[in-house]
């Protein structure tokens, strides 16, 4: 018998949803009935969906109620970005060339989740070919700021507890950013350990799947859902933390220093020794390094839509494909070999669960909607391929503040065991 107090869905984090409904204190329909509120009371304003398929969504909901879980996100409400394919549903990549492509299969991320008992709600906003051409979306908390890109609307939705999760996807920082501009957590697992098939590819040497969720321990709950052989969530602080400050990139704004100092604190206050990571010039160039194999991948990968659709692409998209093509191949070799000597050289650092926090942006969401912002304190992690994290770590003027934390090549459920208690000390 379904039976406890009644709560919207939007007041609960992910892994506190999945608990009550594994215990029967909530119905699969209870829940997505909030979100369908919530989404019919900020959509007008933050615009985060580009299709939503409630019908089908509330049809699934309704055959989870009462039956036995299917899953650890048995009814749960599930976001998706729309580069990412749902059968039956549009695949838009936030283009006019894509309009009217229609998906025919599930990509392997959805149908996984699918398995686990989610429940698909939308498509949500990307930027186009999740580069850098922004959508619809606004930011959540402050109206007329950028929610971050590239995966806009799937951030937005989780921060306004329209969805508990959703898919994103990386390639520069684009979960780690709009996480922290926000205030929701996010992770992208290492490079290779989620499959892609089904996603649209803007740069295959760096593209990632990435997801989002209310609070920093609920990351571990999609991992584990996503990923074979993953044990139940076990929090622990880190052995030790390298800090970088994010100065040898760009100007940080004062209240994201002072967020990163307070995390600082906070870790040094519980015992957990906090050192500089003092690797300037290695974090300037796997920038470098990034930006050359992004144009290069993208050029190759968006060939076909240049030459077919050049009129549709904005200037933005086409000056990355142009400078990719005019760019030599040995120039793209090189920029592989700096990311392969510096992976291994910060993996011999970050070991016996050492971690690095850095800024998980310059600062809060830039005002106006024509970026989507700087992803440049995240490109050199992303282009390690390392596990990357974000969890909200404060506010200035009514808008979130993010740190990342990073760890080694393989280290993911290290990662998330140090977020998930760094959140509990957070209050994130």
């Amino acid at each position: 018998m379904w039976h406890g107090v009644r709560m919207a869905s939007n007041e609960l984090t992910l892994t506190e949803i999945a608990r009550r409904i594994d215990a029967g204190e909530l119905r699969p329909t209870e829940l997505l009935d909030d979100c369908l509120a919530r989404i019919a009371e900020r959509e007008p304003d933050v615009h985060a969906w580009e299709y939503l398929d409630d019908g089908p969504a509330k049809q699934q909901a309704a055959a989870c109620d009462g039956a036995p879980p299917t899953g650890p996100l048995h009814g749960v409400p599930l976001a998706v970005k729309d580069i990412i394919d749902v059968a039956g549903l549009p695949t838009r990549c936030g283009t006019p060339v894509r309009a009217d492509r229609v998906a025919t299969a599930d990509a392997w991320c959805v149908q996984r989740l699918r398995d686990a008992g989610a429940v698909v709600l939308g498509k949500t906003v990307t930027t186009e070919f999740a580069y850098f051409s922004p959508g619809k979306t606004h930011n959540p908390h402050v109206h007329g700021h950028t929610p971050g890109g590239s995966s806009s609307g799937s951030a937005a939705a989780v921060a306004a507890g329209m969805a508990p999760c959703a898919f994103g996807t990386q390639t520069a920082g684009s979960v780690i950013r709009p996480a922290s501009f926000c205030g929701v957590a996010g992770f992208v697992p290492t490079f290779g350990r989620i499959p892609l098939t089904g996603v649209q590819h803007l740069a295959p040497e760096l593209d990632r799947l990435g997801f989002f969720a209310p609070a920093a321990a609920d990351l571990h709950l999609l991992y584990r859902a996503l990923v074979d052989g993953v044990g139940p969530l076990q929090a622990r602080p880190p052995a030790r933390v390298l800090l970088t400050d994010g100065s040898a990139l760009a100007d940080v704004h004062p209240a994201m220093r002072d967020a990163l100092r307070r995390v600082a604190d906070v870790l040094t206050e519980q015992g957990v020794p906090v050192e500089p990571l003092d690797e300037h010039e290695l974090e300037r160039r796997c920038v470098t390094a990034q930006q050359l194999v992004m144009a290069y991948d993208a050029a190759q990968t968006l060939a076909g839509e240049v030459a077919e659709h050049r009129a549709q692409l904005s200037d933005a998209l086409l000056e990355l494909v142009e400078r990719g093509a005019a760019m030599p191949e040995a120039d793209y070799r090189g920029a592989l070999e700096v990311a392969a000597a510096a992976r291994d050289e910060l993996d011999g650092r970050l070991v016996h669960d050492t971690v690095v926090l850095a800024p998980a942006a310059p600062g809060p969401a830039p005002a106006g909607l024509a970026s989507t912002g700087d992803p440049i304190m995240n490109r050199p992690w992303h282009l390690l391929g390392m596990p990357e994290a974000t969890l909200p770590a404060g506010t200035v003027d009514g808008l979130p503040l993010g740190v990342q934390l990073v760890a080694a090549h393989g280290a993911d459920e290290t990662l998330l065991a140090t977020v998930a208690w760094l959140g509990e000390q957070l209050g994130s």
